[in-house]
């Protein structure tokens, strides 16, 4: 089943919610800087943000994602995306492809509201980071390890309340921007998040320290009925993780 059967048996789409597509990879600089400080700058946005954007794969991977919406003839009202460059670059690719596809001119915007929290302490963050990888995200959201305090400036509560405020104001009240859904490209932390409190549907205290790593383009999707559903990059129901 395609995205579009999956709208139309409830009632249409309210929101479409996706991991941004493959990003630009920091470069090392042997005997100065590793692979895990590369990632802890990228994070803690100390780098230029103007060379974090989508590579040539990312961004060719989001405009056929375009196209493919406007073949199964599901197309949003608009894209809201995180505020940095490879979040950017990806709702601007696929809204060059909605319009490649005779589509039409979807408005792409950044919103700070869905954005991921800035890594804070940048010694812990690289520590935590070397020690559990990507892990380190599940262990500091489930507010369970006191050694993950101030990875990120904003509290997980704060963080779990913005995201999740955001993604009720849209399936209950509608977008902003008319009858259409509205398209997010977030990262890898919102995704982490919002799949365990919509799909697994339990408390952050209980999300799995191990978690499955969200596919890049998939995501997840909420029918205007409530139902929810994942979604795969090709924008088929199917799961949105890598097993």
């Amino acid at each position: 089943m395609d995205l579009a059967t999956f709208a139309a048996q409830h009632g249409g789409l309210a929101l479409a919610i996706r991991r941004h597509f493959q990003s630009r990879k920091v470069r090392e600089l042997d005997g100065f800087v590793d692979k895990t400080t590369a990632k802890v700058l990228r994070l803690a946005r100390h780098l230029d943000d103007a060379q974090q954007g989508l590579s040539v794969e990312g961004e060719k991977n989001a405009f056929r994602q375009g196209q493919r919406l406007v073949e199964i003839g599901l197309i949003p009202g608009a894209i809201a995306t995180g505020t940095d460059d490879r979040n950017l670059d990806g709702g601007l690719a696929t809204a060059e492809g909605i319009f490649a596809a005779s589509g039409p001119n979807v408005p792409v915007m950044r919103s700070p509201g869905i954005t991921y929290p800035y890594y804070g302490d940048t010694r812990k963050a690289r520590d935590l980071l070397g020690k559990y990888g990507d892990a380190a995200a599940a262990r500091h959201l489930s507010g369970l390890f006191p050694e993950t305090r101030g990875l990120w400036v904003e509290s997980v509560a704060a963080f779990e309340a913005r995201l999740m405020g955001a993604v009720d104001s849209i399936a209950q009240r509608g977008s902003e921007f008319g009858d259409e859904f509205e398209l997010w490209d977030l990262n890898y932390e919102q995704m982490v998040l919002l799949r365990h409190r919509l799909i697994i549907g339990s408390p952050l205290s209980e999300i799995d320290l191990e978690t499955l790593e969200p596919l890049h383009g998939a995501g997840i999707a909420i029918a205007k009925d409530g139902t929810i559903a994942e979604f795969t990059s090709d924008l088929e129901v199917g799961s949105s993780v890598q097993s």
